[in-house]
Parts: structure tokens; C-alpha cells; sequence
């Protein structure tokens, strides 16, 4: 979360402020960041306020001009149009080839319910005969490098049972990475169970652009590559599944 928001705040807040003394800083110029980058206000606005708290806390101000910051209302609500249902599952099942790099990536969303950073975090050594072993997330990645970390709920370990059906697909998405592996003199071997063409944590951008053209041209809901965590929960409500468990 840190390094998240310290991002925003040297990427957009600097570039537009930080040529001016802080007592210069007007209301305006924070809103016409906020205004530039509609799509990002909210986490723009969450890594403004606590520097100006500090700032206030320290007496170099007199109060905190993002208490007065206006964000886009939100186009909609969250509806049921935000997870696939069964029939829509199946669509997409059956459109997959596991010849895509990223199709195990859907199929360990919906049927293990494992957050993106989760799956991206998966390594074979953490896949067994009958169940997969949940320890790392990624936390930080670029084109040619990445780090592991603990998952978002930083317990040690969860253990997940695999289906047959998973299993099968898990196989198969093996033995096509190891084509691609064996044809690429370059590749890096990290041991990952979803890897770009090099062997290193994909962007989650192509993959949720990949979810989106194959939504379309199934006809099925777009979602974002988080909310197939969330079509699993919904799946096992539909099962009769306690909320608990």
C-alpha cells in the first residue's frame, strides 16, 4: 500500500507541484490533478491527504485541502453483470485451448478463487497431486524482474484442494509451456506456473485485455481479472455453499 501510493504521489502530484513552495499550493492545482487523471482520482486523492495532514499536524499549513477535493461519481454500482455466471463459465471454458498463456490464469481464478497476485505468485514447486500450496503473492514486478511476498492476508499457508478437471488443465498448460520453453533459447526459467513469453511475471494488463476480447467475442460479461475470485464466491453461493466456508 505504501509503495502503491508513493507512487501516485511522485508520478502525478509532483510532476504538477513540485516546482512551487508549499504554502503556494492552491485547492486548484491539486483538483486539476485530479481532473487530468479521472480514472485514478480516488487512489490520487488517498495519497495526497496524509502529506498534507502531516503538513498540517507539523503547523506548515493551516488545514488540509483534500478534505475539499471532488472526485468523478462513480458511473455504477457493482451488479451481478461484475461476475460470470455458470452458462458463462462453461462458454468460456470451452473456448480455451490452454495454448494462450494466460488461460490457466481463468481457470485458477474461477475454480480456486486465488486473488491475481496469488496466481501470478503460483510456482510448480507449490503445485501437488491433489492440492496446491497458497504462501506467496507477487508484490512487485517489472518487465524483467519480480518480487515475492506474503499474500494479502499474510497467513503462512493455505491449502487448496485440485479437482480432476483442474488437474487436467494444469497438465496440459504444462506441457505447452515447455514447448514454448524448449523453442526459446532466452527464456528464464522462474518456475512459474503463469509466465510471459520470457519466463517472468506477466503485466496484468494483458491479461485483463485478453478476459476482454475473449468476453466479447463470447458474449459474456467483461470482468477484470480480480473479479474472477469474486465469480468463484458467487458460484459457491449458488452451490449452496455456506457463507462461512
Amino acid at each position: 500500500t505504501y509503495r502503491f501510493y508513493k507512487e501516485k504521489w511522485e508520478v502525478y502530484a509532483l510532476k504538477e507541484i513540485g516546482h512551487k513552495k508549499l504554502t503556494d499550493v492552491t485547492l486548484a492545482d491539486l483538483q486539476k490533478i485530479l481532473r487530468d487523471n479521472i480514472t485514478q482520482d480516488v487512489q490520487i486523492k488517498n495519497a495526497l491527504s496524509p502529506f498534507f495532514s502531516w503538513c498540517v499536524a507539523h503547523k506548515k499549513i493551516k488545514e488540509n485541502p483534500c478534505f475539499n477535493l471532488k472526485i468523478k461519481p462513480k458511473d455504477k454500482e457493482k451488479t451481478e453483470d461484475d461476475v460470470w455466471n455458470f452458462d458463462e463459465v462453461k462458454k468460456v471454458y470451452k473456448s480455451l485451448t490452454f495454448k494462450n498463456l494466460y488461460d490457466i490464469f481463468i481457470v485458477l481464478g474461477v475454480e480456486l478463487g486465488l486473488r491475481p497476485q496469488e496466481i501470478l505468485g503460483l510456482k510448480w514447486d507449490k503445485v501437488f497431486d491433489d492440492y496446491v500450496a497458497i504462501e506467496r503473492a507477487v508484490k512487485k514486478r517489472e518487465p524483467e524482474e519480480f518480487e515475492l511476498g506474503p499474500t494479502k492476508n499474510n497467513t503462512s499457508k493455505r491449502y487448496l484442494p485440485l479437482t480432476p478437471f483442474v488437474k487436467e488443465k494444469l497438465e496440459l498448460h504444462r506441457k505447452n509451456q515447455q514447448k514454448r520453453i524448449s523453442k526459446n533459447k532466452n527464456y528464464v526459467d522462474n518456475n512459474l506456473v503463469v509466465a510471459d513469453r520470457m519466463g517472468n511475471v506477466p503485466c496484468i494488463r494483458y491479461i485483463g485485455r485478453y478476459m476482454k476480447a475473449r468476453a466479447k467475442t463470447l458474449g459474456v460479461a467483461v470482468i477484470p481479472p480480480k473479479n474472477l475470485r469474486t465469480t468463484h464466491i458467487s458460484l459457491m453461493i449458488a452451490l449452496g455453499a455456506p457463507l462461512t466456508v
